[in-house]
């Protein structure tokens, strides 16, 4: 990954990165700009456009919600520790404010020639550009169909309501994933009172996500909350067994049996795993992971590949038509793309990358509204073009001027947190997990589990040098982190510094003991 971004950023900053793909626009002050979905890159392309462009036209349509919620609220909105509103950071007046006309539909197809989007219920709409921020939907297995009685994701406000009805009645629940979507719902599941298991793929809960250590960390600490782990095991078959009524329906009479809707019925089923374990469940939860939704779409099937794909301008193949977020993917080859502008396939496209976090779909919701507004002056779009300053990896601490409608992943600024059940995850710059983890590696890292098991820390150094860090029941300083990793502090600096990167005053880890700890592993490493 990384030489791809090298090489990727390289290209960027030479001249004739700078050009633009042209398109047949109106004067600035009279675009109409539409955006398809409401999430977070969406909302700060509409906000950031705004400012830019006091006069244009902004509309933003969604299918699941008329207001823009905080998807990373979904669990508390399950619990009822928040309601839907409280998950609005902005209301209605505030969208009407800044003049963003809001439209609860769904776009069901672009015509590019006529630039015009057809919608399920409203009329068709015409667009001078158009951004595609849908998002993206959860993954699927053959062998468990989405439209089965009891079979759920956990991504949408539709998935929560049908859920907590289900919910009600079951009483065993089966979690097929090892991420972070599957310990929330093991969470709330938790609380509704079911009995939960969790199915992973991967040798250890999180294998994906942490190193090996830690994985086996969070492991332990999710079977003593209860939860019956399995690992290395997959998905063999399904098998629908008879109907069960929930023990509370039970306990009614039969005149109001006999009325009840079959929404009070719980189908069982029988899962046979790969390692051949049965598991009787109730409900099945898929949290495999998400894909873009950008190719639930018709009419820009050409743009698309894993997702919609786009240039460091965040800019596809049609010059009209830009993507932000979980539904875009970002070439890293600034040649194929080039040469692809004008085809009917992009088929050959194989360096690439597709966000998969909130916080990377918020900085690119500001990055697109910048490239949009550049891409629609008419005359010296260079010109025009603000810049800021980023660091260029080919440069090392050397800054460079930048254009701010440029999207650069780096290793530097990536940035990821969440919470197993009390356990906060933080995760700063290039870190290894145990699936990439590989013997001989140029990346090292040295590792503090405190005695009572309830926090951890990892750092990783190259050449002596800090590239990351992973903590699990510690908060740590956001700004900081970044600071360190932008100047490649030595690893042994971070060491004497441990106290400073500390968010919480009430941190209970010793530091003492902590850096005592990973100076002791460092010089075995190094030795």
């Amino acid at each position: 990954m990384l030489k791809k971004i090298y090489q990727y950023s390289k290209h960027l900053f030479s001249s004739s990165s700078n050009q633009y793909l042209t398109a047949n626009t109106k004067s600035p002050t009279s675009l109409t700009r539409i955006i398809i979905g409401n999430g977070i890159a969406g909302v700060e392309a509409a906000k950031t456009l705004r400012k830019l462009d006091p006069d244009c036209q902004i509309i933003m349509i969604s299918a699941e919600s008329l207001l823009h919620w905080s998807r990373p609220a979904l669990m508390y909105i399950f619990m009822e520790e928040l309601s839907f509103a409280d998950s609005c950071p902005y209301p209605k007046d505030w969208f009407a404010k800044k003049r963003i006309e809001l439209i609860h539909d769904q776009v069901v197809a672009v015509d590019r020639s006529e630039q015009k989007l057809s919608l399920k219920n409203g009329p068709a709409l015409s667009y001078e550009q158009l951004l595609v921020a849908c998002g993206s939907q959860p993954k699927t297995l053959e062998q468990i169909p989405m439209n089965l009685d009891g079979v759920f994701g956990f991504y949408h406000l539709q998935d929560c309501e049908k859920l907590k009805k289900k919910t009600q009645q079951a009483q065993q629940a089966l979690i097929v994933g090892g991420g972070l979507i599957a310990v929330e719902l093991a969470e709330i599941l938790l609380h509704q009172g079911l009995q939960v298991a969790i199915v992973t793929q991967d040798p250890f809960f999180a294998a994906h996500i942490v190193s090996t250590a830690e994985a086996q960390f969070l492991s332990d600490y999710l079977i003593q909350q209860g939860i019956r782990l399995y690992c290395s095991a997959q998905i063999e078959q399904l098998q629908n067994l008879e109907q069960s009524i929930s023990k509370d329906s039970l306990s009614q009479d039969s005149n109001s049996l006999d009325s009840q809707s079959q929404d009070s019925k719980v189908s069982t089923k029988q899962v046979l795993l790969t390692n051949g374990v049965n598991i009787d469940t109730e409900l099945i939860l898929l949290a495999i992971g998400v894909e873009p939704a950008g190719k639930l779409i018709t009419g820009i099937e050409a743009l698309n590949q894993r997702g919609l794909v786009v240039n460091h301008r965040l800019q596809s193949a049609d010059p009209t038509i830009f993507a932000a977020g979980d539904c875009a993917e970002l070439c890293l080859d600034p040649t194929i793309f080039e040469q692809s502008v004008g085809l009917q396939s992009l088929a050959q496209l194989s360096d690439s990358y597709v966000s998969g976090t909130w916080y990377e779909a918020k900085a690119m919701g500001r990055v697109v509204a910048h490239s949009m507004h550049h891409a629609s002056q008419l005359e010296n779009t260079e010109q025009t073009t603000e810049r800021g300053t980023r660091q260029d990896p080919n440069t090392h601490n050397k800054l460079v001027t930048v254009a701010t409608d440029t999207y650069l992943p780096k290793d530097e600024y990536w940035f990821n947190s969440a919470k197993f059940f009390d356990i906060e995850y933080q995760e700063y710059g290039r870190c290894l997990n145990h699936l990439n983890q590989v013997a001989g590696s140029s990346i090292k890292s040295i590792y503090y589990l405190s005695p009572q098991r309830k926090q951890s820390l990892r750092l990783f150094f190259k050449d002596d040098n800090f590239t990351g860090v992973c903590s699990l029941g510690i908060r740590l300083r956001q700004d900081l982190c970044h600071t360190w990793l932008d100047e490649r502090r030595s690893i042994l600096t971070v060491i004497e510094s441990l106290a400073k990167l500390n968010f919480d005053p009430e941190f209970e880890i010793s530091i003492k003991y902590a850096q005592q700890a990973l100076l002791k592993e460092y010089k075995t490493k190094i030795t």
